[in-house]
Protein backbone atom coordinates (compact mmCIF):
# COMPACT_ATOMS: atom_id res chain seq x y z
CA UNK A 1 0.00 0.00 0.00
CA UNK A 2 1.30 3.30 -0.91
CA UNK A 3 1.09 5.72 1.84
CA UNK A 4 1.88 9.74 1.66
CA UNK A 5 2.66 12.75 4.07
CA UNK A 6 2.30 16.40 3.26
CA UNK A 7 3.88 19.15 5.56
CA UNK A 8 5.19 22.48 5.17
CA UNK A 9 7.62 24.69 6.52
CA UNK A 10 8.01 28.99 6.57
CA UNK A 11 4.35 30.06 7.30
CA UNK A 12 4.80 32.22 9.80
CA UNK A 13 7.68 33.56 8.07
CA UNK A 14 7.18 37.34 7.14
CA UNK A 15 10.21 36.53 4.52
CA UNK A 16 10.65 34.06 2.08
CA UNK A 17 8.46 31.57 0.24
CA UNK A 18 6.06 29.16 1.82
CA UNK A 19 7.49 25.31 1.16
CA UNK A 20 5.05 22.40 0.96
CA UNK A 21 6.43 18.75 0.23
CA UNK A 22 4.54 15.48 0.12
CA UNK A 23 6.73 12.54 0.63
CA UNK A 24 5.01 8.84 -1.11
CA UNK A 25 6.87 5.63 0.84
CA UNK A 26 5.61 1.89 1.00
CA UNK A 27 3.76 1.43 4.12
CA UNK A 28 5.93 -1.85 5.21
CA UNK A 29 8.69 0.65 5.17
CA UNK A 30 7.49 3.12 8.16
CA UNK A 31 9.82 1.30 10.75
CA UNK A 32 12.62 1.72 7.98
CA UNK A 33 12.80 5.40 7.97
CA UNK A 34 12.39 5.82 11.50
CA UNK A 35 14.90 3.17 11.73
CA UNK A 36 17.10 6.02 9.94
CA UNK A 37 16.23 8.76 12.50
CA UNK A 38 13.37 10.17 10.39
CA UNK A 39 11.49 12.30 12.93
CA UNK A 40 9.47 16.12 13.07
CA UNK A 41 12.51 18.64 11.50
CA UNK A 42 12.13 21.04 14.47
CA UNK A 43 13.78 18.09 16.59
CA UNK A 44 16.89 17.62 14.41
CA UNK A 45 19.86 19.73 13.82
CA UNK A 46 20.41 21.58 10.15
CA UNK A 47 22.55 19.49 8.97
CA UNK A 48 21.64 16.57 10.14
CA UNK A 49 17.97 17.35 8.57
CA UNK A 50 20.11 17.69 4.73
CA UNK A 51 21.47 14.40 5.29
CA UNK A 52 18.01 12.75 5.69
CA UNK A 53 16.53 14.38 3.07
CA UNK A 54 18.87 13.33 0.70
CA UNK A 55 18.10 9.44 1.76
CA UNK A 56 14.20 10.24 2.10
CA UNK A 57 14.78 11.71 -1.13
CA UNK A 58 16.40 7.88 -2.44
CA UNK A 59 14.21 5.68 -0.35
CA UNK A 60 11.04 6.91 -1.06
CA UNK A 61 8.32 5.98 -3.53
CA UNK A 62 8.23 9.86 -5.17
CA UNK A 63 8.13 13.13 -3.73
CA UNK A 64 6.98 16.68 -4.78
CA UNK A 65 7.89 20.08 -3.19
CA UNK A 66 5.86 23.36 -4.15
CA UNK A 67 7.43 26.72 -3.25
CA UNK A 68 4.42 29.62 -2.51
CA UNK A 69 6.32 32.70 -3.39
CA UNK A 70 5.26 35.75 -1.26
CA UNK A 71 3.11 37.50 -4.30
CA UNK A 72 1.08 34.15 -4.25
CA UNK A 73 0.75 34.11 -0.39
CA UNK A 74 -0.47 38.09 0.29
CA UNK A 75 -3.44 37.79 -2.44
CA UNK A 76 -4.94 34.77 -0.42
CA UNK A 77 -4.18 36.76 3.15
CA UNK A 78 -5.38 40.00 1.40
CA UNK A 79 -8.19 38.42 -0.64
CA UNK A 80 -10.42 36.14 1.92
CA UNK A 81 -12.85 35.74 -0.61
CA UNK A 82 -15.06 31.82 -0.16
CA UNK A 83 -12.89 30.93 2.44
CA UNK A 84 -9.79 31.71 0.42
CA UNK A 85 -7.30 31.59 3.26
CA UNK A 86 -3.94 30.53 3.40
CA UNK A 87 -5.39 27.47 4.55
CA UNK A 88 -7.24 27.04 1.84
CA UNK A 89 -3.85 27.56 -0.35
CA UNK A 90 -2.26 25.25 1.39
CA UNK A 91 -4.83 22.82 0.99
CA UNK A 92 -5.15 23.34 -2.60
CA UNK A 93 -1.47 22.67 -2.64
CA UNK A 94 -1.49 19.34 -1.23
CA UNK A 95 -4.54 18.52 -3.14
CA UNK A 96 -2.49 18.99 -6.45
CA UNK A 97 0.41 16.71 -5.02
CA UNK A 98 -2.51 14.24 -3.93
CA UNK A 99 -3.64 13.62 -7.84
CA UNK A 100 -0.40 13.66 -8.91
CA UNK A 101 1.60 11.11 -6.77
CA UNK A 102 -1.81 8.86 -6.51
CA UNK A 103 -1.49 7.45 -2.82
CA UNK A 104 -4.03 4.59 -1.25
CA UNK A 105 -3.64 7.02 1.85
CA UNK A 106 -2.97 10.48 2.79
CA UNK A 107 -1.56 11.77 6.16
CA UNK A 108 -1.85 15.48 6.20
CA UNK A 109 -0.97 18.32 9.13
CA UNK A 110 -3.44 20.45 10.10
CA UNK A 111 -3.62 24.11 9.90
CA UNK A 112 -6.75 24.15 11.84
CA UNK A 113 -7.27 22.96 15.25
CA UNK A 114 -10.17 21.01 14.62
CA UNK A 115 -7.88 18.73 11.76
CA UNK A 116 -11.68 17.03 10.21
CA UNK A 117 -11.98 20.74 8.25
CA UNK A 118 -8.89 20.65 6.66
CA UNK A 119 -9.52 17.10 6.07
CA UNK A 120 -13.23 17.80 4.42
CA UNK A 121 -11.54 20.73 2.54
CA UNK A 122 -8.74 18.35 0.75
CA UNK A 123 -11.47 15.70 0.02
CA UNK A 124 -13.46 18.36 -1.45
CA UNK A 125 -10.19 19.56 -3.74
CA UNK A 126 -9.16 16.22 -4.59
CA UNK A 127 -12.50 14.82 -6.10
CA UNK A 128 -13.45 11.23 -6.88
CA UNK A 129 -9.85 10.65 -6.20
CA UNK A 130 -10.26 7.32 -3.99
CA UNK A 131 -7.13 8.40 -1.36
CA UNK A 132 -8.54 8.08 2.61
CA UNK A 133 -7.39 11.41 3.96
CA UNK A 134 -6.16 11.79 7.62
CA UNK A 135 -5.42 14.79 9.14
CA UNK A 136 -3.76 15.47 12.22
CA UNK A 137 -2.63 18.14 14.92
CA UNK A 138 1.40 17.90 14.78
CA UNK A 139 0.96 15.11 12.36
CA UNK A 140 4.59 14.74 11.56
CA UNK A 141 4.65 13.31 15.71
CA UNK A 142 2.03 10.76 14.19
CA UNK A 143 3.02 9.63 11.11
CA UNK A 144 6.58 8.78 9.95
CA UNK A 145 5.77 9.98 6.11
CA UNK A 146 4.67 13.50 7.88
CA UNK A 147 8.03 13.39 9.01
CA UNK A 148 9.33 12.76 5.96
CA UNK A 149 7.78 15.90 4.19
CA UNK A 150 8.71 18.24 6.84
CA UNK A 151 11.90 17.46 6.69
CA UNK A 152 12.10 17.91 3.22
CA UNK A 153 9.84 20.96 3.57
CA UNK A 154 12.20 22.48 5.88
CA UNK A 155 15.54 21.65 3.88
CA UNK A 156 14.03 23.52 0.79
CA UNK A 157 12.50 26.17 2.52
CA UNK A 158 16.39 26.90 4.20
CA UNK A 159 18.00 26.72 1.02
CA UNK A 160 15.55 29.53 -0.43
CA UNK A 161 16.21 31.57 2.39
CA UNK A 162 19.88 31.56 2.48
CA UNK A 163 19.60 32.68 -1.18
CA UNK A 164 17.61 35.58 -0.39
CA UNK A 165 20.65 36.57 2.33
CA UNK A 166 22.93 35.93 -0.16
CA UNK A 167 21.53 38.40 -2.33
CA UNK A 168 19.88 40.78 0.10
CA UNK A 169 21.88 40.53 3.13
CA UNK A 170 21.50 38.58 6.37
CA UNK A 171 18.26 39.13 8.23
CA UNK A 172 17.85 36.34 10.95
CA UNK A 173 15.49 33.65 10.64
CA UNK A 174 12.86 35.64 8.77
CA UNK A 175 10.05 35.06 11.57
CA UNK A 176 8.39 37.89 13.18
CA UNK A 177 9.41 37.49 16.69
CA UNK A 178 12.97 38.01 15.79
CA UNK A 179 14.52 41.21 16.20
CA UNK A 180 16.86 40.87 13.21
CA UNK A 181 13.88 40.07 11.22
CA UNK A 182 11.97 43.23 12.62
CA UNK A 183 15.20 45.58 11.60
CA UNK A 184 15.86 44.42 7.99
CA UNK A 185 12.33 45.13 7.46
CA UNK A 186 12.47 48.42 8.84
CA UNK A 187 15.00 49.15 5.63
CA UNK A 188 12.87 47.82 3.13
CA UNK A 189 9.80 48.96 4.10
CA UNK A 190 10.26 51.96 1.51
CA UNK A 191 11.13 49.51 -1.02
CA UNK A 192 8.17 47.05 -1.92
CA UNK A 193 8.45 47.29 -4.88
CA UNK A 194 11.77 46.06 -5.63
CA UNK A 195 11.47 42.95 -2.29
CA UNK A 196 8.91 40.42 -4.04
CA UNK A 197 10.21 38.45 -1.22
CA UNK A 198 8.39 40.14 1.67
CA UNK A 199 5.08 39.00 2.77
CA UNK A 200 3.45 42.50 2.35
CA UNK A 201 0.48 40.89 3.81
CA UNK A 202 1.59 40.60 7.24
CA UNK A 203 0.69 42.34 10.62
CA UNK A 204 4.07 42.71 11.26
CA UNK A 205 4.42 44.88 8.24
CA UNK A 206 1.71 47.05 9.11
CA UNK A 207 2.85 47.92 12.61
CA UNK A 208 6.29 48.52 11.05
CA UNK A 209 5.47 51.15 8.20
CA UNK A 210 3.16 52.78 11.15
CA UNK A 211 6.01 53.49 13.35
CA UNK A 212 7.99 53.91 10.62
CA UNK A 213 5.70 56.66 9.22
CA UNK A 214 5.67 58.35 13.57
CA UNK A 215 9.15 58.21 13.12
CA UNK A 216 9.60 60.44 10.11
CA UNK A 217 6.83 62.81 11.27
CA UNK A 218 9.17 64.03 14.25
Amino acid sequence: MIVSGSDEAGRGSVIGPLVIATVTINQEDEEKFKEIGVKDSKKLSPRKREVISKVIKENCISYKVSYLKPKVIDSYVWKRIKMKTLNYLEAKVISRHIIKLSPDIAYVDSPYSKPETFKVMIKKLIGNKNTKIFSANKAEDKWVEVACASIIAKVERDKAVRKIAKKYGFFGSGYPSDKRTRNFLRKVISKSDKCDFVRWSWKTIDKLSLRQLKLTEK
